[in-house]
């Protein structure tokens, strides 16, 4: 019993976030009310403060569980990227883990709350091996010209995120992450 209970937790858990997302993606967060989440969600009243006491704890655990899920997958990944095929197959990686749940991820990098904390804090953990492979790749001995190449990178990146996610960019997934790649890695070096 207690395992049919367990699964029916995250399950709920999950119809909660997905709708709070989706209603995000068309409205701002402090217009939308927990009626609204529960409605879009399909669950009761009660079943949503079984878990959550207010909108604003949906939200800090959307971000906590996406950041963790997400730099776990992107760590075990980053871990042996020393060339432009490893980076390139880091970034099919990522593309192909989004669009298991594109749905989802798609209101989530669109979502005005979320997004720019998370890249943010992304950056910020990866920071130090990524200045090492661009400094590595583009032949920089300067630390300051690599960190503002990141930064360069990382607008351009979530921009080209971003248009993917709103389907403006109409890719195969290799296709996206070849061109992600040559983006980071000029080629021939």
């Amino acid at each position: 019993m207690a395992k049919a209970e367990y699964k029916s937790s995250i399950r709920s858990k999950n119809l909660i976030k997905h709708a709070l997302i989706r209603l995000i993606a068309e409205k701002d967060v402090e217009k939308i009310t927990i009626t609204e989440v529960i409605k879009e969600s399909g669950i009761s009243r009660g079943t949503f403060y079984a878990h959550y006491k207010s909108l604003d704890e949906v939200i800090e655990q959307i971000e906590t569980e996406e950041y963790n899920k997400l730099f776990d997958f992107i760590e075990e990944q980053f871990r042996d990227c020393n060339n432009s095929e490893d980076f390139y197959r880091l970034i099919l990686n990522i593309i192909m883990y989004l669009d298991k749940d594109l749905e989802y991820y798609r209101s989530l990098v669109m979502c005005p709350v979320i997004k720019n904390d998370f890249l943010v804090q992304l950056s910020l953990k990866y920071r130090d091996r990524t200045i090492e492979i661009i400094k590595k790749f583009l032949q920089m001995e300067n630390e300051a010209q690599a960190d503002i190449m990141l930064a360069f990178y990382l607008g351009g990146i979530k921009l080209i995120i971003y248009k993917w996610a709103k389907g403006e960019i109409n890719m195969s997934h290799e296709d996206l992450a070849r061109t992600i790649t040559n983006i980071f890695y000029v080629p021939g070096k």
